[in-house]
């Protein structure tokens, strides 16, 4: 009998789909609707920053969409002004990428250590590339204001979720500003 009761345990956690699991999928699916009316054909970034947000409770899902944005304001505004200054250079020639593009890589990064904000180093870093390297084949500023909107879109879609569709109780929320605890303004800026 306890072997049994060993062998069975875990089955009912395996078609058990938690409450977390549900709120990422409502916040994924609002962003395809809202977006989709709105005229947006791509909401992979608001997507992707909704699953990223969604944490195990209001504060942590604020501190990562909060972490998220500012990662990608970072790499956008970095992106966004080194491509402008390279349209003064040969970039056409790899030896130049391979100077350049580090150079911003350096300074992104270092810019973030110095706001002590090294988990938006990531994010930054890729945005960065993205608009550097042209992976999408639209402006640079474009680009950037768009995967900005997007992202900061998806983070607020996810926090919205998180708090209100099946909430935790107050204790367990904890977002900063609360009456839980206050906001401290130099962790966020």
């Amino acid at each position: 009998m306890n072997r049994l009761v060993e062998l069975n345990k875990g089955r009912d956690t395996v078609f058990k789909i938690g409450l977390r699991n549900i709120k990422t999928a409502i916040s994924v699916a609002i962003c395809i609707l809202v977006l989709g009316l709105l005229g947006v054909r791509q909401p992979f970034f608001a997507c992707m920053t909704a699953v990223f947000t969604m944490q195990a409770n209001v504060k942590t899902s604020f501190e990562a969409g909060f972490s998220r944005f500012l990662g990608t304001l970072a790499g956008a505004i970095t992106g966004t002004t080194f491509a402008a200054l390279c349209k003064l250079l040969p970039m056409q020639y790899l030896l130049v990428r391979a100077a350049v593009i580090p150079l911003g890589t350096v300074f992104v990064i270092h810019v973030l250590h110095l706001l002590e904000r090294k988990d938006s180093v990531f994010i930054a870093c890729i945005v960065y590339f993205a608009l550097m390297m042209k992976v999408e084949q639209v402006s640079v500023l474009q680009y950037a204001v768009s995967r900005t909107a997007l992202t900061g879109f998806g983070a607020i879609v996810a926090l919205l979720v998180n708090r209100y569709v099946f909430p935790l109780r107050a204790a367990e929320q904890s977002l900063p500003g609360t009456a839980v605890g206050p906001i401290n303004p130099s962790r966020f800026f």
